[in-house]
C-alpha cells in the first residue's frame, strides 16, 4: 500500500474509532458507512477509477447481505480483542477499537485488490466500478477478512530489534512488551489482510 493511501486509511480508522464511542444505537454504523463510502471513493480515485453511486452504496454498507459479513466482523472482533486484552476490564474501549479495525480492514483490503489483482481480472482496463463489480468485490473483501484469522498465511509477524545488552527491570520488560505488542498489532493485522486477499483471489478468482 502506498504511504499516502496508508496514511489516509489510518485517519479513517481513527475516525471509525471515534464513531464507536457514539452511544446512540444505529448512528455509529451510519457514521462508519459514511467513512467507508468516502474511503472507497478516495482509494478508487487514486487508481484512476470512478465509483458509481450504486457501487459506493454496496461497498459502504457495513451490514452486507448474507451470512459471510457477520463472520467477517467476528474476525475483526478477534483482532480488536487481542489489542484491548491488556486493558481489561476497561470494556468501554472495545467498541471503538472494533470499529477502527473494521474500517482499517476495509480500506486495506480494497487497496490491496485494486493494486495487485484488478488488473488481471475481467474488468481490467475499465475505469468505472459499477454495482455488479462492487458486489463481487464486496464478497472478496468479506472472505479475505475471514481468511485473515485462519492458519496457513505467510509469516506476518513484525520483527523487533533486540539491543546488545538489556538493562530493563522485569517489570519494564513486561510493560514494554505489552505496549510494543499493542503498537505493532495494526502492522501485523495489515500484513495478514494483504496475505489473505492474495490467498482468496488465488483460490477463488475475482468473484
Amino acid at each position: 500500500m502506498p504511504r499516502s493511501s496508508q496514511a489516509r486509511v489510518t485517519v479513517f480508522a481513527v475516525a471509525g474509532a471515534v464513531a464507536g464511542v457514539v452511544p446512540v444505537p444505529v448512528l455509529p454504523r451510519k457514521i462508519v458507512g459514511a467513512l467507508r463510502g468516502a474511503m472507497a471513493h478516495d482509494i478508487c480515485a487514486q487508481y484512476g477509477l470512478a465509483l458509481t453511486a450504486d457501487a459506493r452504496e454496496v461497498l459502504a454498507d457495513p451490514s452486507a447481505p448474507g451470512e459471510t459479513p457477520a463472520v467477517a466482523r467476528d474476525a475483526i472482533v478477534y483482532f480488536a480483542g487481542r489489542l484491548v486484552r491488556p486493558l481489561s476490564p476497561y470494556a468501554t474501549v472495545v467498541q471503538p477499537v472494533r470499529t477502527a479495525f473494521e474500517t482499517l480492514a476495509f480500506g486495506r483490503l480494497l487497496d490491496r485488490y485494486l493494486e495487485r489483482h484488478r488488473g488481471q481480472g475481467p474488468n481490467a482496463g475499465i475505469v468505472r466500478i459499477d454495482a455488479e463489480e462492487a458486489r463481487r468485490l464486496r464478497k472478496l473483501l468479506d472472505r479475505a477478512a475471514v481468511r485473515a484469522i485462519m492458519p496457513g498465511l505467510a509469516r506476518t509477524h513484525a520483527m523487533t530489534a533486540d539491543p546488545p545488552e538489556d538493562y530493563r527491570s522485569s517489570l519494564q520488560r513486561a510493560l514494554d512488551g505489552a505496549l510494543l505488542g499493542a503498537a505493532g498489532l495494526p502492522e501485523v493485522f495489515g500484513a495478514r489482510l494483504d496475505a489473505a486477499m492474495d490467498d482468496v483471489v488465488a483460490v477463488e478468482g475475482h468473484g
